[in-house]
Protein backbone atom coordinates (compact mmCIF):
# COMPACT_ATOMS: atom_id res chain seq x y z
CA UNK A 1 0.00 0.00 0.00
CA UNK A 2 2.92 1.93 0.53
CA UNK A 3 4.63 1.75 -2.54
CA UNK A 4 0.60 3.15 -3.64
CA UNK A 5 0.24 5.83 -1.65
CA UNK A 6 3.80 7.61 -1.67
CA UNK A 7 3.79 9.51 -4.80
CA UNK A 8 0.40 10.98 -3.89
CA UNK A 9 1.53 11.88 -0.47
CA UNK A 10 4.60 13.85 -1.92
CA UNK A 11 2.88 15.55 -4.33
CA UNK A 12 0.49 16.84 -1.57
CA UNK A 13 3.44 17.53 0.41
CA UNK A 14 4.93 19.55 -2.62
CA UNK A 15 1.65 21.25 -2.93
CA UNK A 16 1.81 22.17 0.72
CA UNK A 17 5.26 23.76 0.24
CA UNK A 18 4.44 25.72 -2.68
CA UNK A 19 1.46 27.24 -0.39
CA UNK A 20 3.88 28.25 2.19
CA UNK A 21 6.23 30.24 -0.33
CA UNK A 22 3.10 31.14 -2.58
CA UNK A 23 1.79 33.10 0.13
CA UNK A 24 4.76 35.52 1.36
CA UNK A 25 4.46 36.22 -2.60
CA UNK A 26 0.84 37.32 -2.46
CA UNK A 27 1.45 38.56 0.88
CA UNK A 28 4.31 41.50 -1.11
CA UNK A 29 2.07 41.94 -4.22
CA UNK A 30 -1.36 42.97 -1.88
CA UNK A 31 1.49 44.96 0.61
CA UNK A 32 2.50 46.91 -3.12
CA UNK A 33 -1.02 47.42 -4.32
CA UNK A 34 -1.32 49.18 -0.84
CA UNK A 35 0.97 51.28 -0.88
CA UNK A 36 -0.09 52.34 -4.69
CA UNK A 37 -3.63 53.12 -3.24
CA UNK A 38 -2.65 54.64 -0.10
CA UNK A 39 -0.63 56.98 -2.59
CA UNK A 40 -3.37 57.76 -4.97
CA UNK A 41 -6.27 57.98 -2.16
CA UNK A 42 -5.56 60.89 -1.18
CA UNK A 43 -6.12 62.90 -4.29
CA UNK A 44 -9.88 61.41 -3.88
CA UNK A 45 -9.57 58.77 -7.20
CA UNK A 46 -12.10 56.30 -6.98
CA UNK A 47 -10.46 53.70 -5.55
CA UNK A 48 -10.38 49.66 -6.48
CA UNK A 49 -10.44 48.19 -4.26
CA UNK A 50 -11.81 50.88 -2.02
CA UNK A 51 -11.99 51.66 1.77
CA UNK A 52 -13.42 49.00 2.85
CA UNK A 53 -11.38 46.41 1.06
CA UNK A 54 -7.72 47.96 1.05
CA UNK A 55 -7.08 47.02 5.26
CA UNK A 56 -7.35 43.51 3.63
CA UNK A 57 -4.23 43.82 2.06
CA UNK A 58 -2.34 43.71 4.90
CA UNK A 59 -3.93 41.11 6.62
CA UNK A 60 -2.06 37.56 6.52
CA UNK A 61 -4.90 35.15 5.45
CA UNK A 62 -5.92 36.89 2.14
CA UNK A 63 -2.10 36.09 1.15
CA UNK A 64 -3.26 32.90 2.03
CA UNK A 65 -6.03 31.68 0.21
CA UNK A 66 -5.10 33.37 -2.45
CA UNK A 67 -1.87 31.60 -2.73
CA UNK A 68 -3.71 28.69 -2.79
CA UNK A 69 -4.37 29.76 -6.80
CA UNK A 70 -0.90 29.27 -7.21
CA UNK A 71 0.00 25.87 -5.25
CA UNK A 72 -2.77 24.26 -6.89
CA UNK A 73 -2.02 24.89 -10.52
CA UNK A 74 1.80 26.20 -10.31
CA UNK A 75 2.80 23.85 -7.13
CA UNK A 76 0.76 20.75 -8.30
CA UNK A 77 2.53 21.35 -11.71
CA UNK A 78 6.11 21.54 -10.43
CA UNK A 79 5.61 18.78 -8.02
CA UNK A 80 4.28 16.47 -10.50
CA UNK A 81 7.52 17.69 -12.52
CA UNK A 82 9.74 16.99 -9.82
CA UNK A 83 8.45 13.82 -8.98
CA UNK A 84 8.40 12.46 -12.30
CA UNK A 85 12.04 14.56 -13.02
CA UNK A 86 13.58 11.88 -9.35
CA UNK A 87 11.32 8.94 -11.06
CA UNK A 88 13.60 9.41 -14.15
CA UNK A 89 16.23 10.06 -12.85
CA UNK A 90 15.94 6.56 -10.39
CA UNK A 91 15.71 4.19 -13.07
CA UNK A 92 18.53 5.70 -15.29
CA UNK A 93 21.20 5.50 -12.57
CA UNK A 94 19.23 2.85 -10.53
CA UNK A 95 19.71 3.98 -7.46
CA UNK A 96 18.59 7.42 -6.17
CA UNK A 97 20.95 9.03 -4.15
CA UNK A 98 20.52 12.51 -2.14
CA UNK A 99 23.39 13.93 -3.55
CA UNK A 100 22.46 13.29 -7.17
CA UNK A 101 19.25 15.01 -6.23
CA UNK A 102 20.83 18.26 -4.92
CA UNK A 103 22.77 18.17 -8.41
CA UNK A 104 19.73 17.70 -10.12
CA UNK A 105 17.84 20.65 -8.09
CA UNK A 106 20.91 23.16 -9.20
CA UNK A 107 20.98 22.30 -12.43
CA UNK A 108 17.01 23.44 -12.34
CA UNK A 109 17.62 26.21 -10.23
CA UNK A 110 19.71 27.64 -12.71
CA UNK A 111 17.33 26.36 -15.83
CA UNK A 112 15.18 28.58 -13.73
CA UNK A 113 17.27 31.75 -13.63
CA UNK A 114 18.24 31.86 -17.05
CA UNK A 115 14.76 31.41 -18.13
CA UNK A 116 14.00 33.94 -15.44
CA UNK A 117 16.48 36.31 -16.82
CA UNK A 118 15.09 35.84 -20.52
CA UNK A 119 11.17 37.12 -19.17
CA UNK A 120 12.40 39.52 -16.69
CA UNK A 121 13.78 38.57 -13.86
CA UNK A 122 11.50 37.85 -10.96
CA UNK A 123 13.69 36.68 -7.80
CA UNK A 124 10.35 35.97 -5.63
CA UNK A 125 9.04 34.37 -8.15
CA UNK A 126 12.09 31.88 -8.81
CA UNK A 127 12.53 31.09 -4.96
CA UNK A 128 8.93 30.26 -4.87
CA UNK A 129 9.01 27.98 -7.67
CA UNK A 130 12.07 26.27 -5.90
CA UNK A 131 10.40 25.67 -2.84
CA UNK A 132 8.14 22.51 -3.98
CA UNK A 133 10.72 21.18 -6.65
CA UNK A 134 13.39 20.80 -3.18
CA UNK A 135 10.58 19.51 -1.09
CA UNK A 136 9.65 16.28 -3.28
CA UNK A 137 13.40 15.56 -4.56
CA UNK A 138 14.17 15.80 -0.46
CA UNK A 139 10.94 13.49 -0.10
CA UNK A 140 11.93 10.90 -2.97
CA UNK A 141 15.39 10.56 -1.70
CA UNK A 142 13.96 9.42 1.88
CA UNK A 143 10.86 7.14 1.08
CA UNK A 144 12.14 5.53 -2.38
CA UNK A 145 11.62 1.79 -2.29
CA UNK A 146 15.20 0.19 -1.15
CA UNK A 147 14.31 -3.06 -2.98
CA UNK A 148 11.90 -4.16 -5.42
CA UNK A 149 9.35 -6.79 -4.31
CA UNK A 150 8.46 -9.86 -7.12
CA UNK A 151 4.69 -8.74 -6.13
CA UNK A 152 4.98 -5.29 -7.53
CA UNK A 153 3.98 -4.13 -10.76
CA UNK A 154 6.97 -2.36 -12.94
CA UNK A 155 6.38 1.56 -14.44
CA UNK A 156 5.45 0.29 -17.83
CA UNK A 157 2.47 -1.57 -16.08
CA UNK A 158 1.91 1.52 -13.73
CA UNK A 159 2.40 4.01 -17.05
CA UNK A 160 0.01 2.07 -18.72
CA UNK A 161 -3.00 1.80 -16.58
CA UNK A 162 -2.73 5.33 -16.07
CA UNK A 163 -2.53 6.69 -19.46
CA UNK A 164 -4.92 4.10 -20.57
CA UNK A 165 -7.50 5.96 -18.02
CA UNK A 166 -6.39 9.57 -18.73
CA UNK A 167 -7.44 8.70 -22.21
CA UNK A 168 -10.27 7.29 -21.54
CA UNK A 169 -11.29 10.26 -19.50
CA UNK A 170 -9.98 13.08 -22.21
CA UNK A 171 -12.58 11.60 -24.94
CA UNK A 172 -15.27 11.68 -22.70
CA UNK A 173 -14.59 15.32 -22.37
CA UNK A 174 -13.42 15.81 -25.87
CA UNK A 175 -16.80 16.73 -27.40
CA UNK A 176 -17.38 19.48 -25.37
CA UNK A 177 -13.99 21.14 -25.23
CA UNK A 178 -15.27 23.68 -27.65
CA UNK A 179 -17.83 25.47 -25.13
CA UNK A 180 -16.64 27.40 -22.39
CA UNK A 181 -16.20 24.59 -20.31
CA UNK A 182 -15.77 26.70 -17.03
CA UNK A 183 -18.46 28.81 -17.44
CA UNK A 184 -20.94 25.61 -17.56
CA UNK A 185 -19.25 23.53 -14.84
CA UNK A 186 -20.02 26.76 -12.71
CA UNK A 187 -23.79 27.31 -13.90
CA UNK A 188 -24.44 23.55 -13.56
CA UNK A 189 -22.10 22.00 -10.91
CA UNK A 190 -21.29 24.84 -8.60
CA UNK A 191 -23.81 26.83 -8.18
CA UNK A 192 -26.80 24.83 -7.97
CA UNK A 193 -25.75 23.16 -4.37
CA UNK A 194 -24.50 24.91 -1.08
CA UNK A 195 -21.23 22.80 -1.09
CA UNK A 196 -20.16 24.35 -4.88
CA UNK A 197 -21.83 28.09 -4.32
CA UNK A 198 -19.46 27.93 -1.86
CA UNK A 199 -16.82 27.04 -4.03
CA UNK A 200 -17.50 29.81 -6.55
CA UNK A 201 -17.99 32.16 -3.97
CA UNK A 202 -14.72 31.54 -2.32
CA UNK A 203 -13.05 31.88 -5.63
CA UNK A 204 -14.64 34.95 -6.50
CA UNK A 205 -13.61 36.35 -3.14
CA UNK A 206 -10.16 35.99 -3.29
CA UNK A 207 -9.29 35.53 -6.82
CA UNK A 208 -8.19 38.77 -7.66
CA UNK A 209 -5.55 38.94 -4.78
CA UNK A 210 -3.27 36.43 -6.56
CA UNK A 211 -4.05 38.26 -10.26
CA UNK A 212 -2.21 40.99 -8.60
CA UNK A 213 0.95 39.43 -8.61
CA UNK A 214 1.39 38.63 -12.52
CA UNK A 215 -0.51 41.11 -13.80
CA UNK A 216 1.47 43.77 -16.20
CA UNK A 217 1.31 47.40 -15.41
CA UNK A 218 -1.05 48.07 -18.55
CA UNK A 219 -3.43 45.37 -17.00
CA UNK A 220 -3.33 46.65 -13.42
CA UNK A 221 -6.84 48.80 -12.42
CA UNK A 222 -5.13 51.79 -11.30
CA UNK A 223 -1.72 52.74 -11.35
CA UNK A 224 0.00 55.77 -9.83
CA UNK A 225 1.99 58.45 -11.69
CA UNK A 226 4.60 61.61 -11.09
CA UNK A 227 4.48 64.14 -14.10
CA UNK A 228 7.87 65.79 -14.10
CA UNK A 229 8.81 68.43 -16.24
CA UNK A 230 12.14 70.09 -16.76
CA UNK A 231 14.99 69.37 -14.63
CA UNK A 232 14.84 72.24 -11.97
CA UNK A 233 12.31 72.67 -9.14
CA UNK A 234 10.99 75.97 -10.90
CA UNK A 235 10.17 73.70 -14.49
CA UNK A 236 8.55 70.83 -12.17
CA UNK A 237 6.02 73.19 -11.38
CA UNK A 238 2.23 72.60 -13.29
CA UNK A 239 1.37 75.90 -13.46
CA UNK A 240 4.72 76.56 -15.66
CA UNK A 241 3.68 74.54 -18.37
CA UNK A 242 -0.29 75.04 -18.34
CA UNK A 243 -0.56 73.13 -21.61
CA UNK A 244 1.65 70.42 -21.55
CA UNK A 245 1.04 69.09 -18.03
CA UNK A 246 -3.07 69.16 -18.00
CA UNK A 247 -2.80 67.38 -21.60
CA UNK A 248 -0.53 64.78 -20.54
CA UNK A 249 -2.08 64.36 -17.41
CA UNK A 250 -5.70 63.39 -18.96
CA UNK A 251 -4.03 61.47 -21.37
CA UNK A 252 -2.61 59.09 -18.65
CA UNK A 253 -5.84 59.44 -16.99
CA UNK A 254 -7.58 58.14 -19.53
CA UNK A 255 -5.08 54.67 -19.61
CA UNK A 256 -5.42 54.65 -15.31
CA UNK A 257 -1.95 55.80 -14.91
CA UNK A 258 -3.65 58.57 -11.97
CA UNK A 259 -0.94 61.36 -11.59
CA UNK A 260 -0.63 62.34 -7.96
CA UNK A 261 1.53 65.82 -6.45
CA UNK A 262 4.93 66.90 -5.98
CA UNK A 263 5.33 65.43 -2.92
CA UNK A 264 5.93 61.53 -3.64
CA UNK A 265 8.43 60.35 -4.88
CA UNK A 266 9.06 59.27 -8.06
CA UNK A 267 10.14 55.81 -7.08
CA UNK A 268 7.37 55.44 -5.25
CA UNK A 269 4.83 55.74 -7.74
CA UNK A 270 4.50 52.95 -10.63
CA UNK A 271 5.04 54.90 -13.33
CA UNK A 272 7.63 58.53 -13.81
CA UNK A 273 6.80 60.65 -16.52
CA UNK A 274 10.04 62.97 -17.01
CA UNK A 275 9.08 65.93 -19.74
CA UNK A 276 12.72 66.95 -21.08
CA UNK A 277 12.53 68.88 -24.48
CA UNK A 278 10.30 67.80 -26.86
CA UNK A 279 11.17 64.23 -25.31
CA UNK A 280 8.79 61.94 -22.68
CA UNK A 281 11.05 59.61 -20.60
CA UNK A 282 9.53 56.85 -18.44
CA UNK A 283 10.93 56.12 -15.47
CA UNK A 284 10.36 52.62 -13.53
CA UNK A 285 11.52 52.14 -9.94
CA UNK A 286 14.23 54.55 -10.76
CA UNK A 287 15.00 53.07 -14.03
CA UNK A 288 14.70 54.32 -17.70
CA UNK A 289 12.47 52.17 -20.12
CA UNK A 290 11.24 54.49 -22.89
CA UNK A 291 11.74 57.31 -24.39
CA UNK A 292 9.22 59.06 -26.96
CA UNK A 293 8.33 61.93 -28.53
CA UNK A 294 5.84 64.27 -26.56
CA UNK A 295 3.68 64.68 -30.66
CA UNK A 296 3.93 60.99 -30.93
CA UNK A 297 2.65 60.24 -27.68
CA UNK A 298 -0.35 62.49 -27.60
CA UNK A 299 -1.10 61.37 -31.07
CA UNK A 300 -0.74 57.46 -29.93
CA UNK A 301 -0.70 57.46 -26.29
CA UNK A 302 -1.68 53.67 -26.23
CA UNK A 303 1.30 52.26 -28.26
CA UNK A 304 3.76 53.90 -26.02
CA UNK A 305 2.16 53.14 -22.88
CA UNK A 306 2.45 49.54 -23.97
CA UNK A 307 5.75 49.36 -24.69
CA UNK A 308 6.04 51.08 -21.07
CA UNK A 309 4.29 47.76 -19.58
CA UNK A 310 6.26 45.26 -22.33
CA UNK A 311 9.37 46.69 -20.92
CA UNK A 312 8.34 46.27 -16.99
CA UNK A 313 6.76 42.93 -16.82
CA UNK A 314 8.30 40.66 -15.07
CA UNK A 315 5.88 38.03 -14.75
CA UNK A 316 5.79 36.69 -18.60
CA UNK A 317 7.00 33.35 -17.75
CA UNK A 318 4.79 33.19 -14.02
CA UNK A 319 1.80 33.85 -16.52
CA UNK A 320 2.76 30.96 -18.51
CA UNK A 321 3.43 28.22 -16.19
CA UNK A 322 0.48 28.95 -14.24
CA UNK A 323 -1.78 28.43 -17.52
CA UNK A 324 0.04 25.27 -18.48
CA UNK A 325 -0.44 24.29 -14.94
CA UNK A 326 -4.07 25.16 -14.90
CA UNK A 327 -5.09 23.39 -18.06
CA UNK A 328 -2.96 20.36 -17.29
CA UNK A 329 -1.82 20.02 -13.84
CA UNK A 330 -4.48 20.55 -11.69
CA UNK A 331 -7.10 18.01 -13.54
CA UNK A 332 -3.89 15.68 -13.27
CA UNK A 333 -3.97 16.76 -9.44
CA UNK A 334 -7.61 15.88 -8.88
CA UNK A 335 -7.24 12.80 -11.01
CA UNK A 336 -4.20 11.52 -8.64
CA UNK A 337 -6.16 12.62 -5.51
CA UNK A 338 -8.85 10.33 -6.44
CA UNK A 339 -7.04 7.72 -7.56
CA UNK A 340 -5.25 7.91 -3.65
CA UNK A 341 -9.39 7.58 -2.35
CA UNK A 342 -9.87 4.73 -4.81
CA UNK A 343 -6.50 2.82 -3.94
CA UNK A 344 -7.91 3.35 0.09
CA UNK A 345 -11.56 2.38 -0.64
CA UNK A 346 -10.21 -1.21 -2.63
CA UNK A 347 -7.63 -1.73 -0.11
CA UNK A 348 -9.05 -5.28 0.36
CA UNK A 349 -7.86 -6.91 -3.16
CA UNK A 350 -4.59 -8.43 -2.32
CA UNK A 351 -3.48 -8.49 -5.85
CA UNK A 352 -1.07 -5.13 -7.03
CA UNK A 353 -1.83 -4.88 -10.30
CA UNK A 354 -5.66 -5.78 -9.90
CA UNK A 355 -5.56 -3.18 -7.13
CA UNK A 356 -4.37 -0.43 -9.25
CA UNK A 357 -6.52 -1.06 -12.45
CA UNK A 358 -9.63 -0.91 -9.82
CA UNK A 359 -8.72 2.16 -8.63
CA UNK A 360 -7.98 3.17 -12.11
CA UNK A 361 -11.16 1.78 -13.10
CA UNK A 362 -13.03 3.97 -10.51
CA UNK A 363 -10.95 7.24 -11.52
CA UNK A 364 -12.26 6.74 -15.25
CA UNK A 365 -16.05 6.65 -13.86
CA UNK A 366 -15.63 9.28 -11.57
CA UNK A 367 -14.46 12.00 -13.96
CA UNK A 368 -16.12 10.37 -17.32
CA UNK A 369 -19.71 10.67 -15.77
CA UNK A 370 -20.22 14.27 -15.32
CA UNK A 371 -19.09 14.77 -19.03
CA UNK A 372 -22.88 13.71 -20.08
CA UNK A 373 -24.06 16.87 -18.22
CA UNK A 374 -22.91 19.05 -21.36
CA UNK A 375 -23.65 17.20 -24.16
CA UNK A 376 -26.30 19.05 -25.40
CA UNK A 377 -26.57 21.03 -29.07
CA UNK A 378 -24.34 23.96 -29.39
CA UNK A 379 -26.36 27.20 -28.09
CA UNK A 380 -25.48 28.69 -31.34
CA UNK A 381 -28.12 26.17 -33.10
CA UNK A 382 -30.43 27.22 -31.25
CA UNK A 383 -33.38 29.06 -33.48
CA UNK A 384 -36.12 31.02 -32.31
CA UNK A 385 -38.79 28.39 -31.91
CA UNK A 386 -35.93 26.35 -29.66
CA UNK A 387 -35.06 29.38 -27.22
CA UNK A 388 -39.06 29.75 -27.10
CA UNK A 389 -39.84 26.47 -26.41
CA UNK A 390 -36.38 25.94 -23.33
CA UNK A 391 -37.52 29.35 -21.63
CA UNK A 392 -40.73 27.95 -20.53
CA UNK A 393 -39.09 24.29 -19.75
CA UNK A 394 -39.36 23.30 -16.22
CA UNK A 395 -35.78 22.57 -15.92
CA UNK A 396 -33.39 25.75 -14.77
CA UNK A 397 -30.55 24.31 -16.76
CA UNK A 398 -32.79 24.35 -20.17
CA UNK A 399 -34.12 28.02 -19.68
CA UNK A 400 -30.45 28.92 -18.95
CA UNK A 401 -29.47 27.41 -21.99
CA UNK A 402 -31.96 29.31 -24.20
CA UNK A 403 -30.57 32.78 -22.12
CA UNK A 404 -27.32 32.16 -23.52
CA UNK A 405 -28.36 31.38 -26.44
CA UNK A 406 -30.10 34.73 -26.50
CA UNK A 407 -26.65 36.37 -25.60
CA UNK A 408 -24.59 34.44 -28.01
CA UNK A 409 -26.62 35.66 -30.80
CA UNK A 410 -27.23 39.10 -29.44
CA UNK A 411 -30.43 39.15 -29.53
CA UNK A 412 -33.25 41.23 -27.23
CA UNK A 413 -34.86 39.06 -24.31
CA UNK A 414 -38.00 40.87 -24.34
CA UNK A 415 -39.15 39.52 -27.49
CA UNK A 416 -39.21 36.04 -25.71
CA UNK A 417 -40.23 36.41 -22.51
CA UNK A 418 -41.25 38.96 -20.01
CA UNK A 419 -37.35 39.88 -17.87
CA UNK A 420 -39.42 39.86 -14.89
CA UNK A 421 -39.90 36.23 -15.05
CA UNK A 422 -36.25 35.32 -14.89
CA UNK A 423 -35.43 37.80 -12.41
CA UNK A 424 -37.53 36.71 -10.07
CA UNK A 425 -35.78 33.23 -10.11
CA UNK A 426 -34.09 31.34 -7.42
CA UNK A 427 -31.55 30.14 -9.36
CA UNK A 428 -28.42 31.93 -9.86
CA UNK A 429 -27.42 31.00 -12.89
CA UNK A 430 -30.70 31.93 -14.53
CA UNK A 431 -30.23 35.44 -12.87
CA UNK A 432 -26.85 35.73 -14.24
CA UNK A 433 -27.41 35.19 -17.76
CA UNK A 434 -30.50 37.56 -17.47
CA UNK A 435 -28.67 40.30 -15.95
CA UNK A 436 -25.64 39.78 -19.19
CA UNK A 437 -28.59 39.00 -21.89
CA UNK A 438 -29.99 43.02 -21.02
CA UNK A 439 -27.01 44.00 -22.05
CA UNK A 440 -28.44 43.72 -26.31
CA UNK A 441 -31.18 45.79 -24.97
CA UNK A 442 -31.26 49.23 -24.79
CA UNK A 443 -33.51 50.98 -22.94
CA UNK A 444 -34.81 53.25 -19.61
CA UNK A 445 -37.39 50.12 -18.95
CA UNK A 446 -34.34 47.49 -19.59
CA UNK A 447 -31.84 50.17 -17.64
CA UNK A 448 -34.55 49.82 -14.22
CA UNK A 449 -34.37 46.07 -13.73
CA UNK A 450 -30.38 45.91 -14.29
CA UNK A 451 -30.30 48.57 -11.40
CA UNK A 452 -32.48 46.38 -9.56
CA UNK A 453 -30.24 43.48 -9.94
CA UNK A 454 -27.51 44.92 -8.88
CA UNK A 455 -28.37 44.63 -5.65
CA UNK A 456 -29.02 40.70 -5.94
CA UNK A 457 -27.74 38.83 -3.43
CA UNK A 458 -25.27 36.94 -5.00
CA UNK A 459 -22.05 38.87 -6.40
CA UNK A 460 -22.07 36.68 -9.86
CA UNK A 461 -25.17 38.22 -10.63
CA UNK A 462 -24.18 41.59 -10.01
CA UNK A 463 -20.89 41.73 -11.93
CA UNK A 464 -23.11 41.20 -15.00
CA UNK A 465 -25.85 43.97 -13.97
CA UNK A 466 -22.76 46.13 -13.79
CA UNK A 467 -21.68 44.84 -17.17
CA UNK A 468 -24.90 45.05 -19.18
CA UNK A 469 -24.97 48.72 -17.46
CA UNK A 470 -21.82 49.64 -19.27
CA UNK A 471 -23.01 48.64 -22.15
CA UNK A 472 -26.56 49.89 -21.73
CA UNK A 473 -26.96 53.38 -20.96
CA UNK A 474 -27.48 55.47 -23.99
CA UNK A 475 -26.57 59.45 -23.96
CA UNK A 476 -29.54 60.15 -22.22
CA UNK A 477 -28.79 58.56 -18.57
CA UNK A 478 -25.12 58.22 -18.60
CA UNK A 479 -24.51 60.91 -16.25
CA UNK A 480 -27.04 59.50 -13.51
CA UNK A 481 -25.97 55.55 -14.15
CA UNK A 482 -22.24 56.68 -13.83
CA UNK A 483 -22.66 58.42 -10.58
CA UNK A 484 -24.81 55.84 -9.40
CA UNK A 485 -21.93 53.26 -9.88
CA UNK A 486 -19.27 55.58 -8.91
CA UNK A 487 -21.97 55.94 -4.99
CA UNK A 488 -22.15 52.39 -5.46
CA UNK A 489 -18.12 51.06 -5.64
CA UNK A 490 -17.45 52.93 -2.09
CA UNK A 491 -19.94 51.20 -0.88
CA UNK A 492 -19.64 47.98 -1.75
CA UNK A 493 -17.79 45.26 0.08
CA UNK A 494 -16.88 42.60 -2.44
CA UNK A 495 -13.93 43.63 -4.97
CA UNK A 496 -15.17 41.52 -7.67
CA UNK A 497 -17.88 43.58 -7.99
CA UNK A 498 -15.97 46.96 -7.97
CA UNK A 499 -13.81 45.57 -10.71
CA UNK A 500 -16.68 45.00 -13.04
CA UNK A 501 -18.59 48.60 -11.90
CA UNK A 502 -15.41 50.12 -12.46
CA UNK A 503 -15.07 48.56 -15.82
CA UNK A 504 -18.49 49.67 -17.07
CA UNK A 505 -17.59 52.99 -15.85
CA UNK A 506 -14.60 53.09 -18.46
CA UNK A 507 -16.97 51.36 -20.50
CA UNK A 508 -19.67 54.70 -20.38
CA UNK A 509 -16.61 56.72 -21.24
CA UNK A 510 -15.71 58.20 -18.05
CA UNK A 511 -12.17 59.14 -16.71
CA UNK A 512 -10.88 59.63 -13.25
CA UNK A 513 -10.09 63.12 -11.95
CA UNK A 514 -9.27 64.19 -8.61
CA UNK A 515 -11.58 65.47 -6.07
CA UNK A 516 -9.86 69.23 -6.49
CA UNK A 517 -11.20 69.29 -10.26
Amino acid sequence: MKFCLYPALMIFLGVISAEIAFTGLVGASNHSLYKTLSTLSPSGYVMVPNALIMPTLKQPWPAMWGALFFALTVGAGLSMTGLAAAALLDCCFKRFRPVLGVKLLLALAVMAVFLGFRFHFNPGFTLACMVPLAVVFALYARWRPRAARTNRPGWPVIAGLHLAGLAIIVAAWMPVMNMDLFVSFRDRVLLTHPAGRMINDFYYRYTLYPAEVFKPLDQKLLKSCRIIIGNTASETSPDSHPVIYPKLKQLLAEHDYLAVSSEFAPQSTDLAVHVQGGALNFHHKNKRVHTCEIAKFINDPKSALTIVSEKTDNAAFLRTITFLSLVAASPLLCYVFMHTVFLCLFFFIGNPAAHLAAATAGCVLFFSLPAMLFYHAPIEALNKAGIHQLLRAPEPEKRVLALRAIDNQDRRINRFIDPEIPAQSPWIAERYWLAKTLGNDPGSETRSLILRLLDDPHPNVACMAYHSLGRNSGSDGKNAVIETIIRRISTSGHWYVQWYAYKALKRLGWTQKPLAE
